[in-house]
């Protein structure tokens, strides 16, 4: 992996943070003025007690010489101790402040985030490097603010004391200063920036793997793959352990370094202290005071040696935000769009070409078809044949290359995300309900919906009775992603949620599909009554559920080959939906699959 320096990554990290904190920029100065004059005081204890030695010697000197000057040392020291309290309590209330408004604006982003980008992502991937990156802010905040600037403060600070005894003395502390300075640099956004890297890149891997696993454990159950899922995450977790065991001697490697220049700063200090004091051009007191001030800027080199990597390693792991602030993978809503207004509830496709990311072949290529206000329509077709893509393009969930969608003669590109799917009501094949209770999930797309409301939802899904005899009733937790209700009641909550809001428009992916024969039979009694006056797109795949329909549309690589009404298309003895029917009707026309494809294939090229 090719290092990264700290600079372009400090610049980009700052520019993000700075954005969240400019609003609070005199809390931020009122900060940095209470830890200066911490550390200034601070660096007033060597010269004090300096001063406090040299007054023992001095038999011209009172007792109340030395009094005086340990009040002063006891008085500095108190007040240091308070301007960093002080400044703690700013930087947690400031810092807090916008970790908050980074989280909930990261979540924002996310959700706002295209299907497409959610269907690249690994969710425990996204949610480690949100995670990570507010506590990566956290860590660099309090690096900076509470460690790194006063610690550079403070040996500036000291160095002036130095020059103060001693143009030599200052002359080695700045150049010791420099070189701790430069090594610390070097070492941080090189070598020790790529081992954080890596690391944060298996710890995402590591998350990923581990949420994949958990939310897919009932697929881990059916298989029994318990153990090939085991074996899996060990061989992640133990490139996990080899990154991290890098990093640490790396960081051990970078200490060693740092140490070895600091005993030779300490050896040539002390040793020129000592001389000056042996030729009497320097007091015991003096010699104290370099001493102490030397021993104060040691720890405090040592400190910002530490915090470099702290603060390197802060800014690795804000690259997950930072770079998810970057993203450009929105659906937006164009600068004029306006609310969607529903008359009729007619959807008309003129002259679609769509295609999926990294797909060359467009999955509609200037498709055309109008479905009027109220009508009831079935798409019917093989997996992969275009039905699934038609109804995500009326909601929005992808923006077309050519042509345009529109809902009662306005084009989808101009009307609002939020007025479009709030007008059209989706029963998945395969509902996904949140680990909330049974009346959040139904009222969930109606929150201000009363419980008679979501009770009386409930009834004309045919849920209400299994409801009521749960032990908590509609107050029950239904499990991650609905884990505790069976495929028929998960499914009829779903209904229940359409029913409840009331749509002028309405799309069943197979929505019957999980049900058992009996419940079928009163969940259809139901969707035909929830479908009467509104525009309903059935995704059908067992053809017993369409009987209802105004019009079948079937599809086929795309295009739409055949449309009509059932009995139409049945009467057509050479219709493709014909044969669909027969396959699924245990060979009524004794047709095989192979005939099927071969026909449309046919028909696509006779076009």
């Amino acid at each position: 992996m090719e290092n990264k320096p700290l600079k372009p990554n400090f610049v980009s990290t700052f520019n993000f943070i700075w954005h969240y904190c400019s609003e609070h920029r005199y809390a931020i100065l009122v900060l940095l003025l209470l830890m200066t004059a911490q550390t200034v005081l601070q660096a007033l204890v060597p010269v004090l007690t300096g001063k406090l030695v040299n007054s023992f010697n001095n038999s011209i000197e009172t007792w109340t010489v030395p009094v005086w000057i340990c009040a002063y040392l006891g008085a500095a020291k108190l007040i240091s101790y308070l301007c960093r309290i002080c400044a703690a309590s700013v930087l947690s209330n400031t810092a807090t402040q916008v970790m908050k408004k980074i989280f909930t604006e990261s979540f924002d982003k996310v959700q706002h985030f295209s299907t497409e980008w959610h269907i690249d992502n690994f969710s425990g991937g996204v949610i480690r490097n949100i995670s990570r990156g507010i506590w990566g802010f956290d860590q660099l905040s309090n690096t900076f603010c509470m460690s790194i600037y006063p610690s550079i403060l403070m040996m500036l600070s000291l160095i002036v004391i130095f020059f103060w005894n001693g143009l030599w003395l200052g002359m080695i502390g700045v150049l010791g200063f420099g070189l701790f300075l430069y090594l610390n640099y070097n070492l941080s956004t090189h070598y020790l920036a790529q081992g954080f890297e890596e690391f944060n890149q298996v710890d995402t891997d590591l998350n990923g793997s581990l949420s994949d696993a958990v939310i897919c454990n009932s697929v881990v159950k059916f298989f029994a793959t318990e153990e090939y899922e085991s074996q899996k995450f060990r061989e992640i977790a133990e490139e996990w352990r080899v990154k991290s065991q890098r990093v640490w001697w790396r960081i051990e490697t970078s200490f060693s370094a740092q140490n070895l220049l600091l005993w030779v700063m300490e050896v040539v200090i002390i040793g020129l202290s000592i001389w000056l004091w042996f030729k009497g051009l320097r007091t015991p007191g003096d010699v104290i005071t370099i001493l102490a001030s030397f021993q104060m800027a040691q720890g405090q080199m040592t400190t910002v040696g530490n915090d470099l990597r702290l603060l390197q390693k802060s800014i690795i792991d804000l690259e997950g935000l930072v770079n998810l602030d970057e993203i450009d993978a929105k659906i937006l809503d164009s600068p004029e769009a306006v609310a969607l207004e529903i008359k009729q509830g007619a959807i008309a496709f003129d002259q679609v070409t769509f295609s999926y990311k990294n797909q060359t072949k467009p999955i509609y290529e200037n498709l055309s078809v109008t479905i009027a206000g109220g009508e009831k329509v079935a798409l019917v077709g093989h997996s992969g044949s275009g039905k699934s893509t038609f109804v995500k393009l009326i909601q929005r969930l992808y923006d077309i290359e050519r042509g345009q969608i529109t809902i009662d003669d306005q084009n989808i590109q101009n009307i609002t995300k939020q007025s479009l799917r709030a007008a059209i009501a989706v029963v998945p094949q395969e509902p996904i309900l949140f680990h909330r209770s049974i009346a959040e999930n139904i009222g969930y797309a109606k929150p201000d919906a009363t419980r008679d409301e979501i009770e009386q939802a409930a009834r004309q899904a045919y849920a209400h009775d299994f409801i009521i005899g749960l032990p908590d009733g509609y107050d029950t937790q239904v499990g991650e992603r609905g884990t505790k209700l069976s495929g028929g009641e998960r499914q009829r909550i779903a209904i229940a949620r359409a029913i409840l809001i009331n749509t002028p428009i309405l799309v069943l992916d197979e929505a019957t599909s999980s049900l058992d024969s009996v419940s079928e039979i009163l969940i259809q009694k139901a969707l035909d009554n929830l479908m009467t006056g509104r525009t309903t797109i059935i995704i059908a795949h067992r053809l017993s559920t369409i009987q209802a329909a105004d019009r079948i549309l079937v599809f086929s690589q795309g295009k739409i080959i055949e449309e009509g009404s059932q009995e139409t298309l049945l009467a057509n003895f050479d219709s493709h939906y014909r044969i669909i029917y027969s396959l699924q009707s245990n060979g009524f026309l004794q047709e095989t699959m192979a005939d099927y494809d071969s026909k449309v294939e046919q028909q696509l090229l006779a076009h």
